[in-house]
């Protein structure tokens, strides 16, 4: 005979099974050495970037963009990396020091910043290195997410888009689709 108390267990055992299966089975694309190639990147920032433009991207120099709250970002790519290269204002030149991947790695890491560090707080005990897979549905741009009146889900394993904000959610989903790229 089972008691209500081991009953209780088995079910609660149960829905956690399946709760964190289903986490771990909806995970992206993202590789060990995209993992690898962030940090490399993260540690590139810190160790070249971060005396201007801070650690978190919130700068410690006047006039400097703040990384944080996305400044500059609304720039294409190829505007960003005229700039690294060839350098602006008090920004020095960084074309004899990284080459176009090395630039392109690390304006993608600038770009999911604010991304890293909520999925760091927020999600990284469950997912370590795994993130989950995003659903073809949510929109592409910062813009059209943030506009979305949609409820978007990004992990099934919780209900984390519920104690974020929508700014912090769209900067996950940059993170994960720029990890994933």
């Amino acid at each position: 005979m089972i008691s209500a108390v081991s009953g209780f267990k088995a079910m609660f055992a149960t829905a956690l099974m399946v709760g964190v299966a289903t986490c771990l089975a909806e995970t992206g694309d993202a590789t060990q050495e995209d993992f690898d190639v962030f940090e490399t990147m993260r540690d590139t920032y810190s160790e070249n970037c971060a005396m201007c433009h801070g650690f978190d991207g919130i700068p410690m120099l006047a006039g400097v963009p703040n990384f944080s709250k996305g400044e500059r970002m609304e720039k294409s790519d190829e505007e960003l990396l005229v700039i690294m290269k060839d350098g602006k204002g008090l920004m020095p030149a960084w074309k004899d020091i990284f080459d176009g991947e090395r630039q392109n790695q690390l304006l993608d890491y600038v770009r999911a910043m604010p991304g890293d560090q909520v999925f760091s707080a927020r999600c990284l005990e469950c997912h370590e290195n795994r993130v989950p897979a995003l659903s073809h549905q949510i929109p592409k741009t910062k813009t059209a997410l943030l506009e979305s009146k949609e409820d978007i889900e990004i992990c099934t394993g919780n209900d984390i888009e519920t104690v974020i904000s929508r700014q912090e959610l769209a900067d996950v989903v940059t993170y994960l689709r720029i990890l994933q790229k």
